[in-house]
């Protein structure tokens, strides 16, 4: 009986992991999509913004849901890693030079 209660928390943990961690994902795409798709076509306060918002969501994911990547598969783990690593590509790419 106790070890079906340790594998029920498991699980509810894994759950939890993946809803956020998807979450963090979508908000971080729609922000990405939102922000590159206005590049250059809105004032420069307006665009500031959007890549604030999503360098922000940027340091959410790395900072707040890597750690809860253990509790999804290598491969899976190894895509979100991935997309990470071009988001920050993506981000420098579209961010102001100076």
């Amino acid at each position: 009986m106790r070890t079906i209660e340790v594998e029920g928390a498991r699980v509810g943990r894994r759950r939890s992991a993946v809803v956020e961690i998807r979450k963090h994902l979508a908000g971080l795409y729609r922000g990405f999509v939102w922000w590159t798709s206005l590049h250059g076509e809105v004032d420069d306060d307006y665009e500031k913004e959007n890549r604030e918002r999503v360098v922000e969501l940027l340091d959410e994911l790395s900072n707040q849901c890597m750690p809860r990547f253990v509790w999804l598969t290598e491969g899976c783990r190894k895509k979100i890693e991935s997309f990470v690593r071009m988001s920050e590509e993506l981000c420098s790419e579209f961010s102001p030079r100076r």
